[in-house]
């Protein structure tokens, strides 16, 4: 639907995001959404752990929030060791990671100290 606007949708949501910045506000209508659990397609459906969420907006709103999201990361440093909200690295890594260095300390009976840091 949005690419068949043309140049006058894209104008007109330019317009659109732009206000929302310069205001810091963004529409009450955006402000929630639907949130659908959807199986993952593995263990069982009665468990809560086989679903994922699944937030459902508008479209226009998705477009917004990849270009905000764009935005902020253009601006933002991100430290190699982060995890979480990055492509291809997930927190089930870090996991990993944190496991294998448990493991190794123990074979050694050496004391392992980890911090967790939440900013």
């Amino acid at each position: 639907m949005i690419q068949a606007t043309g140049d006058i949708g894209i104008q007109w949501l330019t317009d659109l995001y732009s206000g929302m910045v310069n205001e810091g506000c963004i529409s009450e209508d955006w402000k929630s959404s639907v949130v659908l659990p959807v199986h993952k397609s593995k263990g069982h459906p009665m468990e809560y752990g086989s679903y994922r969420g699944t937030k459902l907006l508008e479209h226009a709103m998705k477009v917004a929030e990849r270009l905000f999201e764009h935005r902020i990361r253009q601006q933002l440093e991100i430290d190699d060791m982060q995890f979480g909200y990055i492509k291809g690295k997930s927190t089930i890594n870090a996991i990993f990671v944190v496991r294998q260095m448990q493991e190794k300390f123990t074979v050694k009976s050496k004391k392992l100290y980890i911090r967790f840091v939440d900013l």
